[in-house]
Order: structure tokens, then sequence, then C-alpha cells
């Protein structure tokens, strides 16, 4: 059974529980022992662990220091946020967007998130490798496109592929 881990952001029960009590994946809530550390000095320890980041702060893999934080290879970080940035959006809306994820993708707890960058909004999915600096040459599928779960796991093997053929070319150098 797959893992995911809750950061500070997104330590939500309710998800937690009703995830887990539907017994397709365990999700994590966030240690209270990390509470209040920044985020480049939990990545290198709970992106080796064996579960996705889920989150809902949008800037995480951004921040200079946070990318010189990420291991590789890593978990992955999945981030739940609106189409556009919004006051007010939070767990509960967060939790709706990942329902919608699970309604249209089954295989969701099932699958590989490692060495990729994920965002789900409202309306689709956005996935890149950590490489992009601006996460901005990724591929977004909306939910509504036709064959959306084969599109959605091809461009995390094309992430991950790219993630590892940059990390290849960097340790050679």
């Amino acid at each position: 059974m797959n893992s995911f881990q809750l950061d500070e952001c997104f330590n939500d029960r309710r998800l937690a529980d009703r995830c887990n009590q539907e017994k397709k994946c365990l999700v994590r809530r966030w240690p209270e022992a990390r509470s209040g550390e920044d985020d480049d000095v939990w990545f290198p320890a709970l992106l080796t662990a064996d579960a996705p980041i889920l989150t809902t702060d949008f800037v995480i893999a951004l921040e200079e220091s946070n990318r010189k934080a990420l291991p590789f290879p890593n978990t992955g970080i999945i981030v739940v946020r609106p189409d556009q940035p919004r006051p007010g959006f939070g767990s509960k809306d967060a939790s709706a967007v990942i329902d919608k994820v699970k309604a249209i993708f089954p295989d969701w707890s099932a699958t590989d998130w490692s060495s990729a960058y994920v965002e789900f909004t409202e309306t689709g999915a956005y996935v890149c490798d950590f490489e992009d600096e601006a996460l901005s040459v990724g591929e977004h599928i909306p939910y509504s496109a036709a064959s959306f779960a084969e599109k959605l796991l091809n461009a995390l093997a094309k992430a991950k592929t790219m993630g590892y053929s940059r990390a290849n070319l960097i340790d050679r150098n």
C-alpha cells in the first residue's frame, strides 16, 4: 500500500482519516516534532522516505533554498491548488480537488509519483521534473481530456526520465 505525507500547510485530519478508512493508501499527518521547521530542513528527510508530499504550498518547489535541498531521487511533491491563486483556498477546498482526482483517476493511490512535481487544480493536472526551475515546461492535462489517466502516467514517466537524465549529466561533471 502506497503512503502519502501531508505537509504542515495541508495537515488535514479529515482527509487523512477518510483516505485511511478507504484502505487504498496510507495518508500520514505532519509529524509534530517537525512543526515550524523550514522546508529546506525537512525536505532531505521526508522526500527520501516512502511517501510523496501532499501540500497546498504552491511555491514550495520554487524557493531557491528549497530547490537546493531537494534530494534526488525523491518521493515527489504533489501540490493541490486553485486554478488561479485566491485567498481562502484551504484544506477543505484542497480535499475537494483530491476527491475529484480520485474519481477521475482511481489508481492515483497506487501510482509512482517519485521524482516528479505535480499540481492538481480544480480543472486539471500539471506535471514536470524538478530541474525545470520555473516549473514552466511541463505538461498540463485537463481532467476533461480523453485518456486523462494515460496522459498523466506518460507525463510522470517523462518527468522521471528527464530528471534522471539531468541527474546523470550533473553527476558526470
